[in-house]
């Protein structure tokens, strides 16, 4: 997500973060990564007291929900002018957890289509983890095993990868408890695995529409990257929901998958809107 996505970084330069990052690091155009000597931009907050946090999987933000069963999908239309498919973005977040950096995180899966017509062809799997201070709300983005995939599903790549702890990296922030427009955080602190997105709060919005869904609490944010001085990645978080658009893809449904739904309804872009 790398929603990142990880929505956090986009499938063909588009969307998973969410760091849904869906989440692969490609499309960085002038990459300026790994880097042997990193120094964070002093306009982004690079370190959150982390180790003072106790660790939780429930509560934080309502704009980045870690529910298992909970899914959305978001889709883009082809760009006949720039030749571009159109994608579709499956992010499901899982009741797996797994320990990164000595913290219990909630795996988020992601997954990427490219779109042929009616069929979709695979194009990524991402698996993040994410973890809530309990202290502050704010989620934590521990990082992600990231899977390039061929037409027929197999794992051909794993450019994107990184993990707290590992190679130096420490875990971001995907979303703060406290949104405050203006306010820069580094979503990924990874300089020698090619992982430093960040992301500046733009706007509160009370209501939003996005594919043809009227939404209430929105927030939009302008993602950018040190590894890739030209991304510019705009996104928005919609309360109770979680990512809902991401440059050109933007939410198709949402909601708990058929084994987690017990009596809620899904919302779809012709159906129940919010």
């Amino acid at each position: 997500m790398a929603m990142g996505t990880s929505l956090h970084r986009t499938v063909s330069a588009a969307i998973f973060g969410i760091g849904l990052s869906l989440v692969p690091a490609a499309g960085y155009g002038q990459s300026t990564c790994p880097m042997a000597n990193f120094t964070p931009d002093e306009k982004f907050t690079s370190s959150f007291m982390a180790k003072k946090c106790k660790w939780t999987l429930k509560g934080g933000t309502p704009f980045f929900p870690l529910r298992p069963g909970w899914q959305t999908v978001l889709e883009s239309e082809p760009d006949p002018f720039e030749g571009e498919p159109g994608e579709v973005a499956v992010v499901t977040v899982l009741k797996e957890t797994r320990k990164v950096d000595g913290v219990r995180t909630r795996v988020v899966e992601e997954l990427a289509f490219e779109k042929d017509g009616d069929k979709l062809i695979p194009i990524e799997r991402s698996l993040n983890f994410y973890a809530i201070c309990e202290q502050t709300g704010s989620v934590f983005y521990f990082g992600e095993d990231s899977m390039e995939l061929d037409a027929n599903g197999n794992v051909i790549a794993t450019t994107g990868s990184w993990l707290a702890g590992v190679n130096g990296a420490k875990a971001g922030i995907i979303m703060p408890g406290t949104i405050l427009v203006g306010g820069g955080y580094y979503e990924e602190v990874a300089p020698s695995d090619s992982a430093l997105d960040k992301a500046r709060i733009k706007a509160i919005h009370r209501r939003c529409e996005v594919g043809g869904f009227n939404l209430r609490q929105c927030v939009e944010t302008f993602n950018t990257s040190d590894c890739d001085l030209d991304a510019a990645e705009p996104k928005a978080y919609a309360a109770g929901i979680g990512n809902v658009k991401d440059q050109a893809l933007v939410l198709k449904s949402y909601g708990f998958t058929k084994k987690y739904r017990k009596g809620h309804r899904r919302g779809h872009r012709d159906g129940h809107h919010h």
